[in-house]
C-alpha cells in the first residue's frame, strides 16, 4: 500500500554503520523492542531501555526517517523494568512512544 515501517528488536543500540544504512530513508511507522523499559536501568548490550530508545527515536527524527508525529510503539516488553502496563504507557506517551500488548494493531 507504499507505507513503509521500520523493525527493529534485538538490535541494541545501533552502531554508526547501522545509522548509516538508514540515511535517506523515510518510514511510516517504527517498531522497536524495549526489554528494559525502567528508565533507570544500565544501558543494554543486546536489548534497549526506555532511555535507549528515546536515543534511537532522536536520532531518527533527526535524520528525517521520521517525524515526531510518526507512530512508534515498542514491542518485547519485558518484566524488567519492573513498571505495569499503564505505567509504561504513561510514561511512553509523555515521549511519543507506544508500548504494544498482545494482540495490538496499528492502521498505517
Amino acid at each position: 500500500g507504499g507505507r513503509s515501517a521500520l523493525l527493529a528488536w534485538d538490535t541494541a543500540p545501533w552502531k554508526d554503520s547501522t545509522w548509516s544504512q538508514i540515511e535517506g530513508e523515510r518510514v511510516d511507522a517504527v517498531f522497536t523492542e524495549c526489554t528494559a523499559f525502567g528508565s533507570d536501568l544500565e544501558p543494554g548490550q543486546r536489548h534497549m531501555t526506555f532511555d535507549q530508545v528515546r536515543e534511537m527515536r532522536a536520532g531518527l527524527i533527526a535524520r528525517g526517517v521520521m517525524s515526531a508525529d510518526t507512530p512508534h510503539v515498542t514491542v518485547h516488553q519485558g518484566d524488567n523494568g519492573g513498571l505495569t502496563h499503564a505505567e509504561m504507557v504513561e510514561l511512553g506517551g509523555r515521549h511519543g512512544i507506544t508500548p504494544s500488548y498482545d494482540g495490538f494493531e496499528l492502521s498505517v
